[in-house]
């Protein structure tokens, strides 16, 4: 919760669509992420790979970035004018946050 706070929310300022299930939350993000940008829209990718934001490859550090990381690279996004973010989320963090909507 700090690090929404320190870095001003920026997962409300995006549209935050996560990727969840037991095979393929990568490869089904990373397609969502490129046909994202394909239409001419501003994006970024968050996944066990790498992250991406608007083109720009930033290394993975881990599997899932800490709140603080998750929150800082949001508000990268952000700064870059992203509307849409694809995030692999576990099925765990899913089941602790009221904030997922399934679809």
């Amino acid at each position: 919760m700090a690090g929404m706070h320190f870095y001003g929310n920026p997962s409300a300022k995006l549209k935050i669509i996560g990727v969840t299930g037991t095979n393929g939350k990568t490869t089904t993000a990373t397609l969502l992420y490129r046909i994202t940008i394909a239409l001419g829209h501003k994006a970024g990718l968050i996944s066990t790979v790498e992250n991406i934001i608007n083109g720009e490859k930033i290394e993975a550090t881990h599997t899932t970035p800490d709140p603080l990381s998750l929150n800082k690279l949001l508000s990268k996004m952000v700064e870059k004018d992203c509307e849409y973010v694809f995030m692999e989320v576990s099925s765990h963090a899913l089941d602790l946050s009221a904030g997922f909507l399934p679809i």
